[in-house]
Formats: C-alpha cells, structure tokens, sequence
C-alpha cells in the first residue's frame, strides 16, 4: 500500500512547509530552501536549481506550465497558500516529459474546493490577500487573489526624489494575481475540474541626474493567464 518514490524527488505539503521559517505566509517559497536550489539574492525570483540558468528550470502547476513561481522580485509566490495542497521538486533525473529543463522541475498540486463555505483576508506590509471558497448545488468554487502595496509603503519611508532611496538598490514591483477552481460531479465516479491561473507584476526603475536628458528609465511588465479542464 506504498506508492513509489521518486529517486530524488523531494515532494512537501502545505501543513509542513508553513512550519518551514519564511514560508509561513506563503507556503511556495519553502521550494527555496529544498535542497540543490540556491537562495536567490533580495529582490530576485529566479530559481537557481543545480547551479543551472533561471530559465532551464520548468514550473508546473497540476501538469499546466506557468511562466515562473514568484513574482518580479520574488517577494511573493504566483500562486496563492491557499490553493496550495503540495509542491514537488525534481533536481535531476526526471523524464523525457518534462523537455527543455535541464535545472530542474518544480511541481505544484493544488487542492481541490472544499465541500464547506468559508473565507479569509488578509494584510501585511507586503499585500493584501483574499480568499474564499463555496458551492451553488453540486458545483464547488474556489477564487482567491492578492494585491500587492509594498512600493507604496516604500515610498513612506523613502521618497522616489531620494537618490538613497531603497528602491536604486532592492527592485521593488508591483503585483497582483488571481486563482479561481472548479469542481463539479459528472457521475458516480467522474467529476469535472477547472483551473485558471492569473498573475501581473510591473516594475519601474528611474537613474536621476540634474541633467534631464541624462535620466535613466527602466519600465518591466510580465503578466500571464493559464487555464485548464480535467
């Protein structure tokens, strides 16, 4: 009554990885602290996963590739805690499936809605967070979303006019991202199972000079949308 193991593979739910120092808030930056994945320096999201480039590591989520696992900056996860039942990581040795990664895979389950209603919010310097679940009938629902306000909680203490602002040294985005789940019976011992994934983050970076033709501007956006039916 044991199901294999994959050679390698390191696989945590969400219960243990909220135990996990800095990923109580947010259960996928656990992935961060597994081991072969190097921790990224302040401000980066990349995922270093033996020693290989940010872009030969592949992200899953149930089986559905998702552009990238944190946000610009890599202060929060694209994907909601919430929504988040396990996470795999593969560091090597995975199979021919999983073409074009030679870092490694990272797999995310999500967790089904639940039979019951219920909600959360929630807010810290970083976001502003929600979450609820329900069902109309035999149809289940769940949608959650964040929105991040940390470049405006900066912008209190360091003044974008500031040439010593936090800003020139740590990039500090702006982002936002939204899940929504389905799950509806279609018999006896079928049943059907949406997936749609959402994030967008945008970042602007300015080099101030008193010459204005000497003014440096650098303005990044990223968004993406996924969706799937099982």
């Amino acid at each position: 009554d044991t199901a294999p193991v994959d050679p390698g593979v390191t696989r945590i739910d969400a219960a243990t990885a909220r135990a996990v120092p800095g990923a109580s808030n947010d259960v996928l930056k656990v992935v961060q602290a597994l081991p072969g994945v190097a921790r990224p320096p302040p401000g980066s999201g990349d995922l270093v996963v033996w020693g290989a480039a940010p872009e030969d590591t592949r992200v899953f989520v149930d089986g559905v590739p998702v552009p990238a696992l944190y946000h610009v900056g890599g202060w929060r996860a694209t994907l909601g805690s919430d929504l988040v039942d396990d996470v795999a990581l593969a560091p090597g040795g995975f199979g021919a499936e999983h073409g074009g990664a030679i870092g490694g895979i990272v797999d995310v389950t999500t967790r089904p809605p639940p039979d019951d209603a219920g909600g959360a919010i929630g807010a810290d310097v970083l976001d502003a967070s929600a979450h609820a679940h329900g069902r109309a009938g035999p149809v289940r629902v769940a949608a959650g979303g964040r929105w991040s306000w940390l470049d405006r909680a900066v912008d209190l203490v360091a003044p974008r006019d500031d040439g010593r602002a936090l800003r020139d040294v740590v990039p500090i985005p702006r982002w936002a991202d939204g899940q929504l789940a389905v799950r509806a019976p279609l018999g006896a011992r079928d049943e059907l199972r949406g997936l749609v994934l959402g994030a967008r983050d945008r970042l602007d970076r300015v080099v101030g000079s008193p010459d204005p033709a000497a003014v440096k501007r650098d303005a990044h956006t990223r968004s993406w949308l996924r969706a799937a039916l099982t």
